[in-house]
């Protein structure tokens, strides 16, 4: 297995050969959502992202499932090259890509309009069939974008490379987003660091809603990531 993973360090890194112009291009495009999130709520056109099963929340679920099919894909061409690990991880975050695109069409509540259970109905804040938006997993799934936003963000601008062990290189490239991705995670740790720090009393309404532009962000980063991980394994021999 080391063998092997010395032999494709290299290709690994085709999933950044972009050029410089496309490598910007995707370094960009967070921060152009999130201008454009800002510009047309100060307008006061902010229901794309604001009202429910709006533009932003129809483009995130998409997002999360075609993640979550990529990452099944991911999954199995690592297990086929013994690699179960890496596999599981990539199995996790298929299962945690379609629980999210669940938690964000409230498992089809508005599709089917059934009605929230009672012990839902009581703890949850919107008073909907979701976890995400009980009391306490509303603070757990915050902190959970913060942390993930800010390693995510973090990681990919340091020399990890050299630091790895070359017979962990193609494992390790698996994990790590491409240095281009790092934006999309960055932003949402520092957004999640900011409402944590902020008055929320003093925001502007459409601030409380603004987290669904930043989710965007984020969910298109991880399509991205997972896109680009698939992309890349397809080069490894095996």
């Amino acid at each position: 297995m080391a063998s092997v993973s010395v032999a494709v360090a290299p290709v690994w890194n085709r999933e950044e050969t972009f050029g410089p112009a496309i490598t910007a291009g995707l370094a960009l495009l967070p921060f152009a959502i999130a201008v454009i999130g800002v510009v047309t709520a100060r307008a006061g056109h902010d229901a794309w992202f604001s009202v429910e099963d709006g533009l932003a929340e129809n483009t995130q679920v998409g997002l999360l499932l075609a993640g979550a099919v990529l990452s099944g894909a991911v999954t199995r061409a690592w297990r086929r090259r013994g690699e179960r690990a890496v596999a599981a991880l990539y199995a996790a975050l298929a299962v945690a890509l379609v629980f999210l695109a669940g938690e964000e069409i409230s498992w089809g509540q508005r599709i089917f309009g059934f009605a929230t259970p009672e012990d839902f109905a009581r703890y949850n804040i919107q008073h909907e069939t979701t976890v995400h938006n009980t009391y306490l997993f509303t603070r757990v799934f915050n902190l959970g974008q913060l942390v993930l936003g800010t390693i995510a963000g973090i990681v990919p601008l340091l020399p990890w490379r050299p630091v790895v062990p070359a017979r962990y290189a193609a494992q390790a490239g698996a994990l790590v987003p491409p240095v281009a991705l790092a934006p999309y995670f960055g932003m949402t740790g520092a957004w999640r660091a900011y409402r944590m720090m902020s008055d929320h009393a003093l925001a502007a309404p459409w601030v409380a809603h603004y987290s669904e532009v930043i989710e965007l962000v984020l969910y298109l980063g991880i399509f991205l990531f997972v896109l680009l991980k698939w992309r890349a394994i397809r080069t490894l021999p095996g």
